[in-house]
Order: C-alpha cells, then structure tokens, then sequence
C-alpha cells in the first residue's frame, strides 16, 4: 500500500473503529517483528505512524498560503491549549520542541548564573543550558540535594518523568522544592514524557504554574508521535505572562507543524489508547525482567532504565545487539551498570524477553 493510500484509507474512520484497528495492527506487528532484522529499543519516539487525520491536517495546511509567514504566536493551538489546561492563552507559548523551549526558557527568564540539573537526566538539558549562555550545574537526583542547590540561588532545571531514569516527582514533591527557591528565581520542568505517568493527574504539576514561580515545558513529539514535526509549549506562571514573547520563535513555529498539533490535540483518544497500552507492557515488562533477576527502577516513562545482573551496562548493550536488538548504554546517559529500553507492545516485549533468554 503506497503511503498515501495508507493515509486517505482512514478518512472519516469513527473515533472507536480506530481504536479496535489499532488492536489489529498490534496482531501484525507481532507477526511482522518476527522478520526484522533489528529491533530498535534505544529510542524514546513512538515508531507507528501518526492518526491519518492529524496528517491530512498538516497536508491541509501545506495546500494553502504556505508563502507567507505563519502566525508567530500559533493563536489556534495556544487557544486549544488553553482550554484543555484551563489557563489563560496569554501563559502559554508554542515552540520548536521542548529543546529549543529550554534554551529560550533559561536565556530569558533564568536569573542565576548556574542552573542545577539533577543528574543522571536528559543529555541535550546541559547542552541547552550552555547555549543559554549559563552554567550547567549536576546535582543528584534527591529532593534534599535539589532544595539545597535552590536555597543556595540557584535557578532550577528538572525532566519530571525523568529520561532516562523514569523517576518522577510528585506535584508536592515540586512544590516543596519551589517553595525553597531563592527570590527571583525559577523552576523550570520538562514534561515531556508526562503523558505516561499514572502516579497522580496528568496536570498535577502543571497546577504549580498558576501559583509558584515554575515553569512547564511540553512536547507533542513523544505520546502524540509527531517528533518530526518539532512542536512543543510552555507554560508559564502569571506573573511571567508580560514576558512570554521572548520565549516564542521569532517568526513562529511552521503551519503543518501547528496543524498537526492541533489536530492531534482534539483526537487524544487515540494517544491514551496507545498511552494505556505502555502503561500495562511497562507494568509486565518491568516484572519479568525482575524475575530474570534484572534491577528494573521505577518508571513513569515509556521505557525502563534496567541494570543487568552483572552490572556492566555496555557488555549487556553489546551482547544484546549481536542477537539484534539495541538499546541504549546508560554509561553516556551518567550510569554505565544500566541500559535503557523502550517499552512498546507485547511482541516487541516477547522478542527482548527471548532474547535474554539466549544472552550469553
């Protein structure tokens, strides 16, 4: 089937048909994974193709005035954003992604020469960091640690699920930790991942915004699947309102991009179906790797951040490529006795769970 037929296929297809095909499609994968050669469990992306009509909605926008510049403040989508948040549009900003939203989130609003990181975290936060003209500062991943480094002055850069580790802080875990940030300074947290935590509402934390100096990035390239797209948004406390227009892009984010967005925002069904089935392969996953004696941390992320039985992450990484499966060695992610694996469906989970049974 050519890639459009595969799109124009599912036109007008009622919200629950695609629900149930999606079921079918996991059959098919699972016959089909069968086949390939490598198994690539060392990205965090979904790797199915987006609603067909979340892609009609960014070929819509591609057939029209695509000459000039588009909206720089992505009225529509900030509009939306601020219904299903329940905040005023003029808190919300839309960018090219989380990474991009970080740096211009630091550069702009950051008062603090250093800002600490909890680490192990997401490589690319220090990157954005520096390209923010600040100091990146590593601190351990423990609340006391966190509260120290903002009593000190230090303004405050936290991935709530965390990748890799899959850790997440509560809402009052944070709020405690903002409530202990010297005056003037921030709390910024990328939530990137936060769809596939279930440990309390998935807006718990963004609630801090509307009191507490804190600041919630967001991504629509991981449970929403449009990472190619680069579309993400902030959302920033009231009393940073005033300043949201240095944080957006200077001639705004690409209309398709917006579209999609959009698109995808007002057919969530279809990302808690597949949100939901992480969740439960997470939950099976994690205990049949524990009963083959793996240490498996807790996770509220759509992979698993696993230390082997013998503790050496990058032999364990080695041994399962050879039977063609990769993942990612934590040793440049700040832990080299784990790897991290992404959690998709059960016959992904099926091909791993064999293959360690054959490790050598």
């Amino acid at each position: 089937m050519s890639f459009l037929r595969r799109y124009h296929q599912y036109d007008d297809v009622p919200l629950e048909e695609l629900v149930a095909q999606a079921e079918r499609d996991r059959e098919r994968r699972r016959r089909d994974l069968a086949r390939v050669d490598v198994l690539d469990l060392a990205r965090t992306e979904r790797v199915d193709l987006p609603d067909s009509e979340v892609v009609n909605a960014a070929i819509a926008a591609l057939r029209g005035p695509i000459n000039l510049v588009p909206d720089r403040h992505a009225s529509d989508l900030r509009s939306a954003l601020a219904e299903d948040l329940r905040v005023d549009a003029s808190r919300i900003v839309v960018g090219a992604g989380v990474s991009e939203l970080v740096e211009r989130t630091v550069a702009a609003l950051a008062r603090s020469a250093t800002v600490a990181i909890p680490w192990p975290s997401h490589p690319l936060l220090p990157v954005a960091v520096e390209r923010a003209g600040k100091k990146p500062l590593p601190i351990k991943r423990e609340r006391e640690e966190i509260v120290a480094a903002a009593k000190a002055g230090h303004d405050l850069l936290i991935c709530n699920p965390d990748d890799p580790t899959g850790h997440y802080f509560s809402a009052d875990e944070l709020r405690a930790i903002s409530e202990s940030l010297a005056p003037e300074r921030l709390l910024v947290i990328d939530e990137a991942l936060v769809d596939f935590q279930s440990a309390e509402p998935r807006d718990a934390v963004l609630r801090l915004t509307d009191t507490r100096p804190v600041v919630c990035l967001r991504s629509f390239s991981k449970a929403f699947g449009l990472a190619g797209m680069r579309v993400g948004y902030a959302v920033l406390p009231p009393t940073y309102a005033d300043r949201a227009s240095a944080l957006a892009p200077l001639l705004g984010v690409s209309v398709a991009a917006v579209a999609a967005a959009r698109h995808a925002l007002a057919r969530r069904v279809l990302v808690e179906a597949y949100v939901e089935q992480v969740r439960r392969e997470r939950e099976r996953l994690s205990a049949e790797l524990r009963r083959r004696r793996f240490e498996v941390a807790p996770s509220e992320t759509n992979f698993l951040w696993v230390a082997p039985p013998d503790g050496d992450g990058t032999s364990f990484a080695r041994r399962l490529d050879r039977l063609g499966i990769r993942v990612t060695p934590g040793v440049a992610l700040g832990d080299g006795r784990r790897v991290r694996i992404a959690v998709r469906d059960r016959a992904t989970s099926e091909r791993l769970l064999q293959a360690l049974d054959r490790i050598d």
